[in-house]
């Protein structure tokens, strides 16, 4: 499932990426552009506008990443969430697509915490997620995504997680994550509950030294990659 975060961009939560994918000398910054490598300069000062040109890049780096990549990266991710989670009552989780970290092992891997396990479920208007208890089965939902077969709940039930696993394209050191640009997220998470822990998955380039940040951004508390859990400053930067 992932995060439509700039209501800016209204598009279907899988549209496709177009374009290459960023170069290697821009793994872990911002896309820059100047007169060669040590001579970058940031491409707009509209956080907006970058977040569309860092959107585009690591969506199209996501759909070129290799298919054994994805899997070892979803097993070893799935591994580490269940070993930090253990204890945990209600978490809130997503279905990821094939290409987001996680997909094929998450949310069945939560299971073994014996916690009750929400599911988002995009509505078929508007862009404010209602929530089901996830049973194990799971059906295509709107675009296409895989959501909960249980009954459905609403936006507020959320706000019962003692730990939200968030979807995100890319995250910074200070917290702050990139979704896809609809602004789902942003709506939910205004009803978590102040204390939920924030966490979100990415792949080990996905974490970068900063993201542009507006207003509205909730950073999140933690970020899981294939090489482990990366505590942030989260709330309290």
């Amino acid at each position: 499932m992932p995060d439509l975060t700039d209501s800016s961009a209204p598009g279907p939560p899988r549209a496709e990426a177009s374009g290459p994918p960023f170069p290697a000398d821009h793994v872990g910054s911002l896309p820059r552009r100047g007169a060669g490598p040590g001579a970058w300069e940031p491409v707009t000062d509209d956080p907006a506008a970058a977040k569309a040109t860092l959107r585009a890049g690591f969506l199209a780096r996501r759909v070129a990443r290799p298919e054994n990549e994805r899997a070892a990266a979803a097993d070893a991710i799935a591994d580490v969430l269940v070993a930090r989670l253990t204890g945990v009552r209600t978490l809130a989780a997503f279905v990821p697509d094939p290409t987001e970290p996680g997909h094929g092992r998450i949310p069945a891997a939560f299971a073994g915490l014996g916690a009750r396990v929400l599911l988002p479920v995009v509505p078929a208007q508007g862009r404010q997620l209602d929530w089901a208890v996830d049973t194990g089965r799971h059906e295509p939902g709107r675009f296409g995504l895989m959501e909960p077969g249980g009954p459905r709940l609403d936006a507020t039930a959320i706000g019962a997680a003692d730990v939200v696993v968030v979807p995100a394209l890319v995250v910074d050191r200070a917290g702050i994550r990139l979704g896809r640009g609809g602004g789902y997220y942003d709506r939910a998470l205004v009803h978590a509950r102040p204390d939920a822990l924030l966490v979100t998955l990415a792949f080990d380039d996905e974490v970068v030294d900063e993201l542009p940040a507006e207003e509205h951004d909730r950073p999140v508390d933690a970020v899981v990659t294939p090489s482990g859990w990366l505590d942030l400053p989260g709330r309290s930067r």
